[in-house]
């Protein structure tokens, strides 16, 4: 019994450092999902979220990085501006496109599937407030063994504050 005891400490220890060594290099930025605020952990060009019921992570590019800041500069001279129209149909995609990589699955240490995608840059109003809106179409899996469940990545919209997507951008750099 003892020995039982000893093990199960063991392996509590064990997880509790493996999930405090995948957070700790990270930077952490917030973002808004429509329902309530999140958390986005960037290490390096790589930023890992929680979004629905998956964890994803998006891999950007040295050209996508520049093309969201780019994006980041046009939304803030609009909002500075007043230039953000609510009726405009097509407001998320409204400052371009970016490459990336999305991978997605059930638990923050396996992403089993993938896909190469194109992202949008632009805003989107959620009530009364305007927020930059980062874009994630829904895209099949490019994976060779696809779970059924899995299939495809599902549409994801990441809206940010002004400070918020300032954030991101420069820990992305």
């Amino acid at each position: 019994m003892k020995k039982a005891f000893v093990f199960i400490v063991a392996l509590i220890a064990t997880f509790a450092g493996i999930w405090a060594q995948d957070v700790s290099d990270f930077s952490q930025v917030k973002f808004f999902d429509g329902s309530k605020i999140r958390e986005i952990n960037i290490d390096g060009k790589c930023a890992q979220f929680f979004y629905g019921s998956r964890y994803y992570n998006l891999r950007i590019s040295e050209e996508g990085i520049a093309a969201l800041s780019s994006a980041c500069q046009k939304y803030f001279s609009d909002f500075e501006g007043k230039k953000l129209s609510r009726k405009e149909k097509k407001s998320k995609e409204k400052y371009g496109l970016f490459q990336a990589k999305i991978e997605w699955g059930t638990s923050r240490q396996r992403f089993s599937e993938f896909a190469e995608i194109r992202a949008a840059a632009g805003y989107a109003f959620s009530g009364r407030s305007p927020y930059f809106a980062i874009s994630i179409p829904n895209s099949p899996s490019e994976g060779e063994n696809v779970s059924p469940a899995l299939f495809s990545s599902g549409e994801v919209v990441l809206l940010f504050s002004k400070s918020q997507i300032s954030q991101f951008v420069g820990a992305l750099k």
